[in-house]
């Protein structure tokens, strides 16, 4: 599993990083595949976003938006260490 925690990373940058929002569902799903992986840092900022959009906050929130911001900085870190 620890050799495809690069591929993980990439793609969630790519789904983090698009135009779409994404729905609270895809959110969830995505902290568990990060967290299936060991991405933890990235997958604890998701979880906030979920939490958030869980109490009524919409995906364009500045506090969701923030914590993909975060999620996906922490990938990029992670990436780049490879």
């Amino acid at each position: 599993m620890v050799h495809r925690r690069p591929r993980v990373a990439r793609e969630a940058m790519t789904l983090l990083g698009g135009d779409e929002e994404l729905t609270r569902t895809e959110l969830h799903r995505l902290v568990g595949r990060l967290a299936t992986y060991g991405l933890h840092d990235s997958a604890e900022a998701l979880r906030d976003a979920e939490e958030s959009m869980a109490i009524g906050r919409a995906a364009g929130d500045s506090s969701v938006h923030d914590s993909i911001v975060l999620a996906r900085e922490r990938l990029v870190e992670f990436v780049s260490r490879g």
